[in-house]
């Protein structure tokens, strides 16, 4: 196929070659071949993606659906209109037929309207950004500020070591606080408990841009 070979001569051009952004591949693309002229390359971003799934679609080429009516093997040629629909010629000194998809023949003025699939740069993750934070030791600090702006979802949460509030014995009775209620917990293991709820508290707080103050 065509673009094998594209692929291939990119490739070749691309060896030995430090890019430090995904900017750069794009004039190495270009510069991959010279003549007749260089590649044409278009750098895309979020916007140039659509979303198709509220199209009325064909679900079939098929231009017949009893036994006996022409099959997609036997299409010649395929026109698709502006306006949704579509015709289709079963050999190609004929007329061109519109084509009987239900779905095309009940199609309206704004079934055919995209819209954009994404409204923002999407996300990655915490651990590959922390991944891609770690390769600024190898990239020089002209490109640092890149990867310190690339989007990523912050994983919320904390691990808490639990303590222990099991009391086994109570050979020891001055380092426990009976209440009335009979509780066997020491104020040593309700502080480290408080302490631990705090910490939590103050992580998830700051997280949320909140200030909290004891």
């Amino acid at each position: 196929m065509e673009c094998d070979s594209v692929h291939s001569v990119i490739e070749r051009r691309l060896r030995d070659q430090d890019v430090y952004l995904p900017a750069e591949y794009v004039n190495l693309m270009k510069r991959a071949r010279v003549k007749p002229h260089p590649y044409e390359v278009k750098y895309i971003d979020h916007t140039f993606f659509q979303d198709f799934t509220k199209l009325r679609l064909c679900k079939s080429l098929r231009p017949g659906v009893r036994p006996g009516d022409p099959t997609v093997h036997n299409i010649r040629a395929i026109r698709y209109n502006n306006n949704g629909t579509m015709d289709f010629k079963i050999d190609h000194s004929d007329d061109c037929h519109p084509h009987p998809s239900h779905q095309l023949r009940n199609s309206t003025s704004d079934s055919h309207t995209v819209t954009p699939l994404y409204s923002d740069r999407l996300k990655i993750k915490e651990l590959k950004f922390k991944h891609l934070q770690d390769l600024k030791e190898v990239i020089p600090k002209d490109f640092h500020s890149f990867y310190d702006n690339l989007l990523h979802k912050l994983n919320i949460g904390c691990s808490i070591n639990t303590v222990n509030m099991n009391v086994t014995t109570h050979t020891e009775p001055h380092r426990y606080r009976h209440t009335d209620k009979g509780s066997p917990y020491s104020q040593t293991q309700i502080h480290s408990v408080m302490g631990l709820v705090k910490q939590a508290l103050t992580m998830i707080l700051s997280v949320l841009n909140y200030d909290i103050s004891y």
